[in-house]
């Protein structure tokens, strides 16, 4: 589980609405939209989803996720802008693609548990990988250095590109 599994969840001195609403004002100061925004924390949200989810043994040699954390993969899903079905085989099977012949074939095997676990994990890294590079990216493309390498910032609600200089240190 990646939620609560440290045992903490106040800091003294610490105010969550305030931190998420200084989030959300940084992310506008650097050009984020509002649909930026509504995508990085529906990413966020499917991360902690997918870490919430068990498997358990099913028919035969398969995997399923266990019914208690099941509205997790609905809820991650739903997210992700996917289907369960589809995802629900991601986290299950592997796929093993053989060509012969001009012709592909595609068997899906299924995973142990601990396999299974491996790649839950592993997709929730890859997901927030991306979702970190582009915020890097997004932050990157919205600052500049001027000729006096001076950082610069582009005003995204200006569309002349006019620019504002913030002096390091």
């Amino acid at each position: 589980n990646y939620v609560g599994c440290g045992g903490c969840v106040d800091v003294e001195g610490e105010d969550d609405v305030m931190a998420w609403a200084d989030l959300l004002t940084s992310f506008t100061k650097v050009g984020f939209t509002d649909e930026d925004v509504d995508n990085v924390t529906k990413l966020l949200a499917a991360i902690i989803h997918i870490g919430q989810l068990k498997f358990v043994s099913g028919a035969g040699d398969t995997l399923e996720v266990t019914g208690a954390t099941s509205t997790h993969l609905l809820s991650a899903c739903e997210c992700l802008g996917m289907e369960s079905e589809t995802f629900r085989q991601v986290l299950l099977y592997k796929a093993l693609t053989t060509t012969i012949a001009k012709r592909k074939s595609v068997t899906l095997s299924p995973y142990t548990a601990a396999q299974a676990k491996e790649n839950r994990d592993a997709t929730s890294k890859e997901i927030y990988t991306r979702l970190f590079d582009y915020i890097v990216d997004k932050i990157n493309l919205s600052i500049n250095l001027d000729s006096d390498g001076n950082a610069t910032k582009i005003s995204p609600s200006n569309t002349s590109n006019s620019r504002t200089a913030y002096k390091d240190g």
